[in-house]
């Protein structure tokens, strides 16, 4: 393979979003419909918000899912693993697909979503809550962010190691993450609890994005 090439990062780009457009669909509609359906439910549009965390990360782990699904999938991984591009062009869709362009459009989508919740229905507060808190704690908190990227980093690693089932290692990742919480809680400072979560979850980012690389560069060397 020849230098590395943005055409065809774009061409995987194409070929995933027609290849799978009925899961991106599912994403999109997820996104958006999940909230506004809950917020209707309860009739308070609080609701809405309320629910972006977990809007965001099944977004994370189902876009994984996606851009992984070519490789990942008995019947497909051997094509999906020999097509005319290079390892470092396919990880970069990967990472672009599962962190850029995720954010950018489930973001415009979600707050679409609550913007018409918050017009159509009572806020629902319970009075310390208001409108303009709320949207600082989901739009202003850096916190929150940088969680989800180490989220995701956790959620990339699985995704390159599976072979098989996905269902196992995410109990396993849960269970991992769980006692970190803990751990965390029980040694840091009561005042630096965030900021010591906040820099765990950069130093797992940053160690498992490249980490990533070289170890779907295994699987590419077996196949």
């Amino acid at each position: 393979m020849k230098e590395f090439s943005f055409n065809r990062v774009w061409w995987l780009f194409r070929k995933s979003y027609t290849e799978y457009r009925r899961h991106y669909a599912a994403l999109l509609l997820w996104s958006f419909g999940f909230p506004l359906l809950l917020a209707f439910i309860s009739r308070a549009a609080v609701t809405a918000l309320t629910v972006g965390s977990t809007v965001a990360l099944t977004a994370i782990l189902f876009s994984l899912y996606i851009s992984f699904k070519s490789i990942n999938d008995k019947g497909s991984a051997i094509v999906g693993l020999t097509l005319p591009v290079s390892l470092a062009e396919r990880y970069c869709f990967i990472l672009l697909n599962t962190t850029v362009v995720l954010a950018v459009w489930v973001v415009a989508v979600y707050s679409l979503s609550a913007f018409i919740a918050m017009k159509l229905l009572p806020f629902g507060g319970d009075g310390y809550i208001d409108t303009e808190m709320m949207m600082t704690l989901i739009y202003k908190n850096k916190y929150l962010y940088i969680g989800f990227l180490g989220t995701h980093a956790g959620m990339l690693l699985i995704n390159v190691i599976r072979r098989k089932s996905v269902v196992m290692p995410y109990v396993v990742a849960m269970v991992a993450v769980a006692v970190a919480q803990l751990v965390i809680v029980e040694f840091s400072p009561a005042d630096m609890v965030q900021d010591v979560k906040m820099w765990c979850n950069i130093a797992l980012a940053a160690v498992v994005w490249p980490l990533g690389y070289y170890l779907l560069r295994k699987r590419e060397i077996k196949i």
